[in-house]
């Protein structure tokens, strides 16, 4: 029947618009009618009733008219054409499809847009929500890209897939890779080398002996100074 299942990208409302867009006016309705109360289920009824039975804004033809290929008849008053219903089917894919170019050059404009350098096999981090302020912005787990579909990025690690918006990922640089790779030699090396240190310094501690480095004050008699290592000899008048 020419049905596809095409699955929206997670974590990217975006990417399925067209629902969030119409969730707005239906959220809306109910609230009205849990607001006056009414019952909200036979309103919904109502209000999809009008959605369906009004042009749309994209492809300026009734939803009901595109199913079921004629006009249905609502609440609102309509003046009867002469002329037969035609399927208008062409028309509405032609229309959408403007909608949707022109809706991608205003995306394209916007500030900070730029064309992905992603591809398939390369590196990447990506962007997890924060928990606390020790959080990052990016999980320090790296994944590999193994899919791209314009904008939706599936890429993996060790144990589980993920699905993401191609916002969501940031490649790792090709310095950090090889670090990555080499990062078990140098801190074996580190290591070995802080040991040596260590035992360096402990050895001179050993040998020599440890002395104060605090600087010693000169003593003062009356104002004048004296030698610390001389003692004062008493006055035999005073005795």
């Amino acid at each position: 029947m020419g049905i596809q299942h095409n699955t929206s990208t997670p974590l990217w409302p975006q990417g399925n618009a067209e629902v969030e867009a119409f969730m707005k006016p239906l959220g809306k309705a109910i609230r009205t009618a849990n607001l006056e109360g009414r019952p909200w289920k036979q309103e919904l009824s109502k209000f999809l009733l009008a959605y369906r039975s009004t042009p749309h804004s994209t492809t300026k033809v009734p939803p009901a008219q595109l199913l079921y290929n004629r006009e249905i008849r609502g609440e609102l008053p309509t003046v009867p054409l002469n002329s037969k219903v035609i399927n208008r089917h062409r028309e509405a894919k032609q229309k959408d499809k403007e909608q949707k170019q022109r809706g991608k050059r205003y995306a394209d404009c916007r500030p900070h847009t730029r064309t992905s350098k992603l591809r398939v096999g390369d590196r990447v981090l990506v962007r997890q929500k924060k928990t606390n302020k020790f959080s990052t912005n990016f999980s320090p787990t790296p994944y590999t890209i193994v899919a791209l579909k314009r904008s939706k990025v599936v890429a993996r690690n060790q144990q589980h897939f993920i699905t993401r918006n191609v916002s969501f990922f940031k490649k790792i640089a090709e310095q950090a890779v090889s670090r990555e790779e080499g990062d078990e030699d140098v801190v074996s090396r580190r290591q070995e080398e802080e040991g040596d240190q260590v035992q360096e310094q402990y050895q001179q501690e050993q040998q020599e002996p440890r002395r104060s480095t605090r600087n010693t004050r000169q003593t003062n008699f009356y104002g004048h100074p004296i030698n610390s290592g001389l003692r004062l000899q008493k006055n035999p008048l005073k005795q």
